[in-house]
């Protein structure tokens, strides 16, 4: 039977407990419920994930207060496709929409994101008009403070997303609420939750699990369709959630929820596609046609081409495409054989997060804000504080050495060598590995899965999935 109460880091986690002085020693009894009813994980760990994102627009003050121009931008590690996208596209809803100029690419982003972008481009004027009445001083111009407000607009965005992730995260969680610290805290959100507009798909992927774990597969669906049309990598959840359902031999809840997601992501996808064809198909023509990008392994070649390696040139963007695409149906066939052949079903989180780490290690492009993804998943499926914190180490010098890395486009005297990049990429690579083996670990060994353990040997996540006997296994004799 589960043991009553809620479990506490610092009893079960040998880090946490070591840890712990700093903020007053090891949990005692009122951290059970419901021996402090207000002061509860998801309302501490709400003021937490606040603290985060402030953290997180504090960083980028520099570029704030000089803008973001190259090396600066670099220089000082505050580089951010939110605040340069809005710049270059001249910050209106027309211009982000592709509607300005007719035939332009606009954002190039799904369409979810790209409505966001365009609510918050119309609020920059009238916040723009309200700075400068309070004197943002006299260098500010429109070109300077546009790009500021509007990321400071995203940062708000921002601070609502991560916070309904680390809820979801709660309540995902069963008698583990303050699992979700692992969320709250990342410096990964500090260090890249500002870059792009990621975080709103995580978040939106995350919340749809919650839905789907009360028994709403409808209203699930709904979300998870608003999730891929933000990120289409949140399309993994549901693949995740298909696998679980053949293995269980349960596929009408599935089958309402995918469905759902797909009519939701089309009735979004649908206007944009109209309106704007040459933006609505921007994401996917950019991806075949570019060359691999930073943070895959794919880009190696190029790099040692860079140092003059003897026969060695950087891959075409439709070779690394075709890789990256066949590749990518070889992660996928391989999970589904795991999670039809592991002794029991393992648990929604764990299957998101092997497939999502499989994935980005074959990836043509693994931008410093893509381990975004992983982080409620991580938090659900490997609750262990040893291994976030190297993993958040790994991703703490990579961001570092990508972004010294990129002062070589202009002042190539004053850059990280393409070596030196390589290996923190590489470093960076090992720790997102380490954690998808250990959630694969966790499928093949379901009786070392604290999670489980504390849930009657279920999965939290299960939804409509929750203690239903095996119907399709694989054995291997």
């Amino acid at each position: 039977m589960s043991r009553p109460g809620v479990a506490a880091p610092t009893r079960e986690d040998r880090f946490a407990r070591w840890a712990s002085p700093v903020l007053g020693g090891p949990a005692g009894r009122r951290v059970a419920e419901p021996g402090h009813p207000w002061w509860g994980a998801g309302r501490v760990l709400t003021l937490v994930s606040l603290l985060t994102v402030l953290l997180a627009v504090l960083r980028t003050q520099h570029c704030r207060s000089q803008g973001w121009t190259t090396p600066g931008q670099f220089v000082h590690t505050c580089y951010s496709d939110v605040a340069v996208l809005y710049g270059t596209l001249g910050g209106t809803p027309a211009g982000l929409l592709g509607l300005e100029p007719a035939g332009s690419d606009g954002l190039a982003q799904p369409a979810l994101t790209v409505y966001l972008a365009a609510l918050l481009a119309l609020l920059v004027a009238p916040l723009q008009g309200l700075s400068e009445l309070l004197g943002a001083g006299p260098t500010a111009t429109v070109a300077d403070v546009g790009p500021r407000v509007f990321l400071d607009l995203y940062a708000v965005v921002t601070a609502g997303a991560l916070v309904l992730a680390v809820l979801a995260v709660v309540s995902l969680s069963g008698r583990r609420p303050w699992d979700a610290t692992l969320l709250a805290v990342s410096p990964v959100v500090v260090l890249s939750g500002l870059v792009s507009f990621d975080l709103l798909g995580v978040a939106l992927g995350v919340v749809a699990v919650a839905v789907w774990a009360r028994g709403r597969p409808l209203l699930a669906g709904v979300v998870l369709g608003l999730a891929v049309a933000a990120r289409f990598h949140v399309v993994l959840v549901a693949l995740a959630l298909l696998l679980l359902a053949v293995r269980a031999g349960r596929v009408r809840e599935v089958a309402v929820t995918c469905s759902a997601a797909a009519f939701t992501w089309a009735a979004l996808n649908l206007p944009m596609a109209l309106l704007s064809p040459q933006a609505w198909t921007a994401p996917a023509r950019t991806w075949w046609a570019a060359e691999p990008g930073y943070g895959s392994l794919l880009l190696v070649p190029r790099l040692l081409a860079d140092e003059q390696v003897p026969g060695i040139s950087g891959l075409t963007g439709p070779q690394s495409s075709v890789i990256t695409a066949v590749l990518t149906v070889a992660v996928v066939v391989a999970v589904a054989v795991w999670v039809l052949a592991t002794p029991l079903a393992p648990r929604l989180p764990v299957v998101v997060l092997v497939l999502l780490v499989g994935t980005l290690l074959v990836a043509k492009t693994v931008p410093v804000q893509a381990t975004l993804w992983l982080l409620p998943w991580a938090a659900l499926a490997v609750p262990r504080w040893r291994d976030h914190l190297w993993w958040w180490a790994a991703e703490a010098l990579y961001v570092v050495a990508v972004w010294q890395y990129l002062v070589g486009l202009s002042e190539a005297d004053r850059a990280l060598p393409a070596g030196f990049y390589a290996a923190f990429m590489v470093l960076r690579l090992l720790a997102v590995a380490w954690l998808g083996w250990q959630a694969w670990q966790l499928g093949r060994q379901p009786g070392t899965d604290e999670v489980r353990r504390d849930a009657d040997g279920h999965d939290p996540a299960a939804g409509a999935l929750w203690g239903l006997e095996d119907r399709v296994v694989v054995r291997f004799t």
